[in-house]
């Protein structure tokens, strides 16, 4: 029987392969909450809610919004690696928004 393991030379960037993880150190310690681009997300030091123009996107009347980066170490019980999750992600896995998040925190 021949095995074929996949390999960054083998697999397709549109892949798709779903592993069950769990998160041993998972804790809001890990969620770094910040305001940002309300298009490219990058970080801003405009006051919450505020329009400007984005610097790095260039993108012109955004809104400086909650944005969080979410980095936790990731199990499938043959090995541990570390991933990090942005907002999108985030509220998905917490059921909560980044505003919601932002006032918590």
């Amino acid at each position: 029987m021949s095995v074929f393991y996949k390999q960054s030379s083998t697999t397709w960037q549109d892949e798709r392969f779903w592993l069950e993880v769990t998160m041993p150190t998972a804790t809001a310690k890990n969620m770094y909450v910040y305001l940002g681009c309300s298009k490219c997300g990058r970080r801003s030091n405009e006051p919450e809610n505020a329009v400007y123009k984005c610097l790095k996107c260039s993108a012109i009347d955004v809104t400086s919004i909650p944005r969080i980066t979410f980095k936790v170490d990731v199990t499938d019980g043959t090995a541990e690696t570390e991933l990090t999750f942005f907002s999108k992600e985030v509220e998905m896995l917490t059921g909560n928004t980044c505003a919601e998040i932002w006032s918590l925190k």
